[in-house]
């Protein structure tokens, strides 16, 4: 097993917003994923000058997006693919508001092949360190 602490991924990605009246606007992102919490993926955006806004869901519905329709809830992902794009569409929704992202489906891929080449899908576990989740549960 590769050491969790050297196996974390970055890959910076501008996804479409879905502004209204058919318009987009650029967001920039950031994909990462970190062997050390090997179940989940981070998307970080830089949507306006208040600040990053941080979504964290599970690595497997990131995947499965990429490929077929994904998720429920506050998180929906789905291939947009036609003649004229090769997308993904990400739905997000908080008690703060909700956005339609897309971006390229080859970039996502890459990315959630990469994150499985660092931590294939049957080694999960050995990646866990239950005993610090359990002492960051109780506060110690």
């Amino acid at each position: 097993m590769a050491d969790p602490c050297s196996a974390s991924i970055i890959t910076p990605l501008v996804f479409a917003l879905a502004a209204g009246d058919g318009i987009t606007l650029p967001v920039p992102a950031e994909l990462a994923y970190d062997a050390s919490e090997p179940l989940s993926v981070r998307i970080t955006f830089w949507a306006d000058a208040a600040g990053p806004v941080v979504w964290v869901f599970a690595r497997d519905l990131l995947a499965d997006g990429v490929w077929m329709p994904a998720g429920q809830g506050d998180i929906g992902i789905w291939p947009a693919v036609s003649d004229t794009k090769d997308a993904v569409c990400i739905a997000l929704s908080s008690p703060d508001g909700s956005a339609l992202l897309e971006c390229d489906r080859g970039e996502l891929a890459k990315f959630v092949s990469r994150a499985y080449a660092a931590v294939p899908r049957e080694d999960e576990t050995a990646y866990l360190d239950v005993d610090a989740a359990i002492d960051a549960l109780l506060g110690h």
